[in-house]
């Protein structure tokens, strides 16, 4: 997901990176799996992303095919290869 230029890691997110920490930090928040509307407005309110419902679960969708994530009991969970991307994500958002 993250963008190699020899041995640095790229600071540009991704969509599918910024909704995959969205969805981590909602998790966080209410320890549950998370619908897709939280993390939509997780997008909008935490980091100013406008992404509609339908984009969302596409990508959420496309993540979990890759192992990021999971659907369960009406909402999305992270997986742990998952956390590492949010994980990466959170820094170099506090970096910038």
């Amino acid at each position: 997901m993250f963008k190699k230029k020899g041995n640095k890691v790229s600071k540009k997110i991704s969509k599918h990176e910024f909704v995959l920490t969205a969805l981590g930090v909602m998790e966080d928040e209410t320890l549950r799996p998370v619908p897709a509307d939280d993390i939509v407005f997780c997008l909008q309110i935490d980091f100013k992303q406008k992404m509609k419902d339908l984009q969302v679960i596409e990508l959420l969708k496309e993540a979990q095919n890759q192992g990021y994530c999971e659907y369960q009991q009406n909402g999305w969970k992270l997986l742990s290869k998952g956390e590492v991307i949010v994980d990466e994500c959170l820094k170099i958002l506090e970096e910038s």
